[in-house]
């Protein structure tokens, strides 16, 4: 009998972590980017994203920057976007597709346990504050070509099922990979 009572509180507990690995409400991807736009924090735990992340259209204070050539080839925007929302998405899964080209980024941007299920582009990008991705999932290509992190910038645990490039980034800080 108590072997009975052990086996289901074993099932029990099994069906509430795997319960618990999936995210609980669904957020469009457009809420996100309406928050970016009013430079309101951006913060959503255990949510699956809906959606493409794209600034570009947005209505977001852009800086006039030099780009080397190689920059301007990729298709790199001949400014930068300023991004001065704080940004944390944890413990999500995000479904779309994601560029954020150009951007700078002035303020954290923590994408920690996050699954992208979608190609994630951030060429070009300047990172002023801490950038983490820890223990995140990308199932499509990953380009960070070209990007600055200024301060400490984490990809540890991180998982790339594709490609990832990360070519002519700089880490002026500390870069965490393993």
């Amino acid at each position: 009998m108590s072997g009975r009572i052990l086996a289901g509180f074993l099932v029990v507990l099994l069906m509430m972590v795997a319960g618990a690995a999936e995210p609980s409400r669904v957020v469009q991807a457009e809420e996100i980017l309406e928050k970016i736009e009013l430079r309101l924090p951006v913060e959503y735990d255990n949510v699956t994203v809906v959606g493409d992340l794209n600034l570009t259209g947005l209505d977001l204070p852009k800086v006039p920057v030099q780009r080397f050539w190689l920059e301007t080839s990729m298709g790199i925007p001949d400014y930068e976007i300023l991004i001065l929302s704080s940004i944390k998405i944890t413990n999500s899964v995000i479904e779309g597709s994601i560029n954020l080209d150009g951007a700078a980024f002035h303020n954290v941007a923590l994408f920690n346990n996050t699954r992208f299920e979608g190609p994630v582009s951030i060429m070009g990008s300047r990172f002023l504050q801490v950038a983490s991705f820890c223990g995140s999932q990308f199932n499509q290509a990953l380009s960070i070509r070209m990007a600055r992190f200024n301060q400490a910038a984490s990809f540890r645990m991180a998982q790339f099922n594709e490609t990832a490039y990360f070519s002519n980034s700089k880490f002026n800080n500390t870069a965490e990979f393993w």
